[in-house]
């Protein structure tokens, strides 16, 4: 995915850090897990982060949060990312 990193790392982009929070480099995990602005977002919309679940590779994560969380709460949590990523 076409993320600040990815792009540096192809010098297609000079900087990479969060262009929303600025306090990480912009990769995958960092948008759609460790965002400050994510985090809020996520925790609005009722998705816990424990340490059970916090350091977990992104992917393996959602799939966990989607397991547990109700349909209407997966179709939040599903645009909710496609927006961040959108935006």
């Amino acid at each position: 995915m076409p993320t600040l990193q990815v792009l540096h790392n192809r010098k297609f982009a000079v900087a990479n850090q969060c262009l929303v929070c600025g306090d990480g480099e912009e990769t995958i995990e960092h948008v759609f897990q460790d965002c400050s602005f994510t985090r809020q977002i996520l925790k609005d919309l009722g998705v816990s982060f424990t340490t059970d679940n916090n350091n977990q590779e992104w992917r393996m994560w959602l799939a966990v949060e989607f397991i547990k969380a109700s349909i209407e709460k997966c179709k939040r949590i599903a645009v909710a990312f496609w927006v961040i990523w959108f935006n």
